[in-house]
């Protein structure tokens, strides 16, 4: 595995216990979310789409209820590793984590690989 996707893995971590210990899972109330076909039963069977999440209706009492089998998009929300041209380069969405520095230093380790950080929701 790359150094970067370690990396992120544990970046991920990190954003994981802030979500549930500080800003109650604010993503899942208030974005959208784009699913695959084969990821469409676990909202209904509504097809490849977009949807808006206000709030998700798989969230029970702050968390996931479907946790181990969450959309990919859920699963690399809100730091992943991704194509500009020929580069690959690391984009950030906007998440209260990430607002309050919460994985500034992953972020830092992967700017001193040479990965550039973009962040496109913001």
């Amino acid at each position: 595995m790359k150094e970067a996707e370690q990396i992120i893995q544990v970046a991920r971590k990190a954003i994981s216990a802030y979500c549930l210990s500080s800003c109650k899972a604010e993503c899942c109330k208030r974005k959208s979310l784009r699913l695959d076909a084969s990821e469409s039963d676990l909202f209904g069977g509504v097809g490849e789409c977009r949807i808006k999440l206000d709030p998700c209706p798989n969230l029970k009492d702050d968390r996931c209820s479907i946790y181990i089998k969450r959309p990919a998009a859920c699963v690399l929300f809100p730091v992943r590793l991704a194509q500009l041209g020929k580069r690959e380069v690391v984009t950030v969405s906007q998440c209260n984590a990430i607002e309050h520095g919460v994985i500034a230093s992953h972020l830092d380790r992967l700017k001193n690989l040479d990965y550039e950080i973009f962040y496109p929701n913001n």
